[in-house]
């Protein structure tokens, strides 16, 4: 008997989902308990910056971001006028 017919198979696909389901359950009971997701204040900046900063906390708004900003509301204008 082949092993992909009947319900060798189907214990196969069960076995292997209920592995990889406490698998994925386990790293995410990690990340809730190391703090990963603990600042998400920050991670919101951390594509803007070069490097992760120092200190914990970035200001407000950074000047790449008021860059960005100072972008969206020319073209705004543009669309105005149009």
């Amino acid at each position: 008997m082949n092993p992909t017919e009947g319900y060798a198979f189907l214990f196969l696909w069960i076995g292997f989902l209920l592995l990889m389901s406490t698998a994925l359950g386990a790293v995410f009971v990690w990340a809730i308990r190391s703090g990963q997701f603990s600042n998400q204040q920050r991670a919101r900046y951390l594509a803007l910056e070069a490097a992760i900063p120092d200190e914990e906390q970035l200001p407000e708004v950074t000047p790449k971001a008021k860059r960005k900003e100072a972008g969206r509301k020319e073209c705004g204008k543009r669309r105005d006028q149009s």
